[in-house]
């Protein structure tokens, strides 16, 4: 085995531990709703100036 194949990571070296990948997952399935609620708050509340008929809305 060559120094530069020592040095070349692998799956199993380049993966993070199934501790860390397990607190990963929870964070992920936490925060995901969060943010698809705020994104569609956010879309609702700014729903009527998406339009394109600006003069009508005095702009």
């Amino acid at each position: 085995m060559t120094d530069q194949e020592k040095l070349d990571p692998t799956i199993d070296t380049a993966a993070s531990s199934d501790y860390t990948l397990n607190v990963m997952t929870i964070v992920a399935l936490s925060f995901v709703p969060v943010v698809v609620f705020y994104q569609a708050w956010s879309y609702w509340i700014f729903r009527k100036r998406i339009g394109t008929d600006r003069e009508a809305e005095g702009y």
